[in-house]
């Protein structure tokens, strides 16, 4: 074998060597660029119902002020506040449904959704209204 040939088959060795990197170099960034994007929509998605079931809940206790600035009390039921105070209860789009409980004599109240949680009756993951400190909390 002459020099030049020596030559020649080293200098195609290195790039296919550099190529073969490069090619498992790419696909590595690909997968961590999809397994990425992957992981935000999820994440994204469950963010965006529960900011819509804040919005519609925003409508809900917005009503529910309304009624108190009314009556001096919250009502014994969400059914009690429509049509007056809002056209319709919507269901939210994370969780179940809402429930809403009146506490200290109809001064302060709770209105939370979730899903049930394995046999018991509580709701795991929730979300609720804190009518003392006016916020949303959400506890997955």
């Amino acid at each position: 074998m002459d020099k030049q040939s020596s030559i020649t088959k080293r200098a195609k060795e290195s790039n296919l060597f550099r190529f073969r990197w490069s090619f498992v170099i790419v696909c590595c960034l690909f997968f961590c660029v999809t397994l990425t994007l992957l992981f935000w929509s999820f994440g994204n998605t469950e963010d965006d119902d529960t900011r819509e079931s804040q919005t519609i809940g925003n409508e809900i206790v917005g009503a529910l002020e309304k009624y108190f600035a009314d009556h001096g009390q919250n009502p014994s039921s969400l059914n009690v506040l429509v049509p007056k105070y809002i056209e319709q209860i919507k269901p939210p789009t994370w969780g179940k449904g809402w429930i809403y409980t009146p506490f200290d004599g109809g001064k302060t109240f709770m209105l939370k959704t979730g899903y049930k949680s394995w046999g018991g009756p509580s709701l795991y993951p929730v979300m609720f209204y804190d009518s003392d400190n006016k916020r949303w909390i959400v506890d997955q």
